[in-house]
């Protein structure tokens, strides 16, 4: 090797040796103290927990009550009016597509707002280093939590009849080295960045909600890249940018994409707080009432009847025939829902950050425990619910699949009664199936989730020491 090709790569090396030392340095607090004292948003973790509470009640109302559930329509929808589907209630019942936006707005905020605070202060060449290691580590942090749920649930599909789900899909594979290849197959395609992954496209079959880490993964490869191409760029010119990208991706239904650059927005505004030049004009009392306008208008919309291809849902829902029209024709006939559930989790997060009684209220043991697993608790609940749940429901009389009997069907049978979605049978089940849930999703997070973490950073770690070594 000649000395200036080896030169060149001591020089990569310690390029990236600093990178490493920067970054592990920035995660454990160490430059902390020398920036300036900014809120805590740990209310974001505890709306995380809620929107993963409103994905594990869209799955099992369905179970409960049929699919499509009556839950999942507007109140008024053919003349029917059901408690569960006022306006804001229905969330709670069907909220699930609302809550995938929550979580995206929630993603492009938290990935970016450390390196706009390293912009703030003109550090572009510490952002590019970390950028790089973040690029390093968001993977592992992703998809080591699908991987060990979703392969237990591989195992589980080739146990006897008398346990293994009977299904329409996924179905089981001839036998367990099938499976275990069929489980590769499909892991691999969900971290392909570059294949599409939604409702109505791509699903993995060991655990479908996890389509949603396939587009985190993009989402991140995004945000990194924006931050990338704009951090020369002035505050305001950067803001600008980052909205007009937002805007152009809504409407051309690149709406997850959408969503990470509103998280984006929304933590550049926190920083620079372009919002103060308009809110100085008004009262106290004033900003008040906004912004619980701007969170209760975001929560309406982002509760858009939804969950068919067929917009009819919606707009024949009261309320809705307008707000349908409005929709852009790009989003007909495919997830027409998601138009406005990515306007109204971007007003429901913003009116948050700005609303402390809203912040308290997330900032509760209870949000916050459920923010601390809302990752496991969404990767969990529906394997757990086509086995151990689906036994829970059986027990208590309600046969979803019939074309499988089980030891457990009707031994206690308990009527149905009361208004959908809180009837007597269901809050039975639910007296159940949730703690075993969330059980669940506490060795999940335990045992994947944090594991995870701590693998990457180990990763980012080793790579400093054999950089530190070549560099030599």
């Amino acid at each position: 090797m000649r000395d200036d090709d080896a030169g060149l790569q001591r020089e990569q090396a310690q390029f990236l040796l600093s990178s490493l030392d920067e970054d592990l340095s920035l995660e454990s607090g160490q430059q902390e103290q020398t920036e300036p004292r900014t809120r805590s948003t740990s209310f974001l973790d505890g709306l995380r927990g809620i929107a993963s509470f409103w994905v594990y009640m869209a799955h099992h109302i369905p179970w409960m009550y049929g699919s499509p559930a009556k839950l999942e329509y507007g109140f008024g929808y053919h003349k029917e009016y059901l408690l569960g589907q006022l306006p804001f209630i229905r969330t709670f019942f069907s909220g699930g597509n609302p809550a995938v936006a929550i979580f995206f707005v929630l993603s492009g905020y938290v990935l970016s707002i450390s390196s706009l605070r390293l912009l703030r202060k003109n550090e572009r060449s510490t952002v590019y280093r970390h950028l790089a290691s973040a690029l390093v580590r968001r993977p592992f942090r992703l998809f080591i939590p699908v991987a060990g749920v979703s392969l237990v649930f591989a195992f589980i599909m080739q146990f006897p009849d008398a346990v293994r789900p009977h299904l329409a899909w996924p179905v089981p594979q001839g036998n367990l080295p099938l499976e275990l290849w069929s489980w590769v197959v499909e892991f691999c395609k969900l971290m392909d960045p570059f294949r599409s992954h939604g409702v109505y496209t791509a699903w993995f079959p060991y655990d479908p909600p996890a389509y949603t880490t396939a587009i985190e993964w993009q989402g991140s490869f995004f945000v990194y890249l924006s931050l990338a191409a704009c951090s020369t760029t002035t505050p305001l010119v950067r803001m600008l940018l980052l909205a007009a990208t937002g805007l152009l991706l809504l409407f051309t239904y690149q709406w997850s994409l959408a969503c990470f650059a509103g998280g984006m927005v929304l933590a550049l505004n926190d920083l620079e707080g372009y919002d103060d030049t308009v809110m100085r004009l008004l009262s106290g009392r004033s900003k008040l009432v906004l912004y619980h306008t701007i969170f209760f208008t975001g929560w309406y919309l982002a509760g858009q009847p939804s969950n068919t291809k067929d917009a009819e849902r919606s707009y024949a829902s009261p309320g809705w025939y307008y707000l349908t029209q409005m929709i852009p024709s790009v989003y007909y006939y495919h997830e027409y829902w998601r138009f406005y559930n990515c306007i109204g989790a971007f007003m429901m997060v913003f009116a948050i950050s700005r609303v402390s009684w809203m912040q308290n209220l997330l900032n509760k043991p209870l949000f916050q425990y459920l923010g601390r697993v809302s990752f496991s608790l969404y990767l969990v609940h529906v394997p757990l619910l086509w086995t151990a749940s689906d036994r829970v429901y059986r027990l208590f009389g309600r046969i979803c699949e019939e074309d499988m009997t089980t030891w457990w069907d009707n031994r206690f049978p308990i009527p149905d009664v009361g208004p959908t979605g809180i009837s007597t049978r269901f809050l039975a089940v639910q007296a159940v199936s949730l703690p075993m849930t969330l059980l669940l999703a506490e060795l999940s997070t335990r045992y994947l989730d944090e594991p995870g973490m701590r693998f990457s950073k180990w990763l980012v770690g080793k790579m400093k020491t054999t950089l530190g070594s070549y560099s030599k």
